[in-house]
């Protein structure tokens, strides 16, 4: 499990997993009309990708400027999220 952290490929499995999450969704929306509105969850998604890419970065010994970067970077997708949700968009 080590060597999948280090080599990238868990972090990668899981980027591909949120992408089809995005994709099987939207779709859903657009043929049924059931479902959450794409918006809904794209900030989400986002949020989490970039999550993701700063444990990646970390695990590979990133600098602390671009782990800042990531982690303000999700905290803005989460807090744009947030702002909508209690705006009730």
């Amino acid at each position: 499990m080590e060597s999948l952290l280090e080599s990238g490929l868990l972090i990668a499995f899981i980027g591909v997993l949120m992408i089809s999450e995005a994709v099987i969704l939207s779709r859903r929306y657009r043929t049924t009309g059931r479902g959450k509105i794409p918006r809904r969850f794209v900030l989400n998604l986002a949020a989490g990708a970039t999550l993701m890419l700063a444990v990646q970065s970390a695990v590979w010994d990133a600098s602390t400027a671009l782990l800042l970067i990531l982690l303000g970077l999700a905290g803005i997708f989460h807090l744009r999220e947030f702002t909508e949700y209690w705006r009730g968009d």
